[in-house]
């Protein structure tokens, strides 16, 4: 049997060629997001740096990324996925939309539902078996187009059952009834608009038991990290 001839140029250029096909394949490899980051399901990611895109409904090729959480936009909204509405085009009213593309107002949601048996495990269970019911979300279009909605267990529910939420989509300056308002006060301050109901109900989270006391400076217009269920 003969012995390769490592003196071969044709040798050292077929095994070059194979370290570049082998190399070129792992970085090729779209990346599975994981941990808190889309929980309701493995989203295949081509860069991880995209992770923040989905947060305001924009392409990573059109968005001016800052560090952490923090996005500001550079350009128009891009097409969100199939079946859903890029709310970053002043979209308003109901429509559905990907769980995965909507802000949390809170660091924190009640596994167990107040004045009910029912559970956060059961609310995923009928959302699997029946879709979404009851009435839609609010969803509020934050500086930069990301959209945060005030409700936040069903939102989370909603990812990890891998279906779509009814909301109604309203802008940072729309006003908000006297109502509404009620369930956002903060500090004696009542919200005059959605945007600041968002504001006044992330702001409070830092006031909240077990809450990183930065949550609501890291996470100004609401976060796109799952939040954490307290027993």
């Amino acid at each position: 049997m003969k012995t390769l001839n490592r003196q071969n140029p044709l040798l050292w250029l077929g095994l070059l060629l194979l370290a570049w096909l082998v190399l070129g394949a792992q970085v090729m490899e779209p990346k599975t997001a994981s941990g808190p980051f889309y929980a309701a399901s493995e989203h295949r990611l081509g860069v991880t740096r995209w992770e923040a895109a989905p947060r305001l409904a924009l392409s990573a090729w059109t968005t001016d990324f800052a560090s952490g959480d923090t996005v500001a936009a550079k350009g128009g909204g891009s097409s969100g996925p199939k079946g859903t509405v890029d709310i970053g085009k002043g979209v308003t009213g109901r429509t559905q939309l990907d769980p995965t593309e909507i802000s949390f107002s809170q660091a924190t949601v009640a596994y167990q539902k107040k004045n009910s048996n029912l559970n956060y495990d059961d609310l995923v269970r009928s959302m699997k078996k029946d879709g979404w019911q009851g009435e839609p979300v609010d969803v509020v279009r934050m500086p930069g187009g990301a959209p945060t909605s005030v409700d936040n267990t069903r939102i989370l529910a909603a990812r990890e059952a891998g279906i779509k939420v009814e909301a109604n989509v309203r802008n940072y300056n729309d006003p908000i009834s006297d109502d509404q308002a009620r369930r956002f006060i903060l500090n004696g301050q009542v919200p005059k608009t959605w945007g600041e109901a968002v504001e006044f109900r992330v702001r409070k989270q830092s006031q909240m038991p077990g809450v990183d006391k930065s949550w609501a400076e890291k996470f100004p217009s609401g976060s796109i990290y799952d939040p954490e269920i307290t027993r």
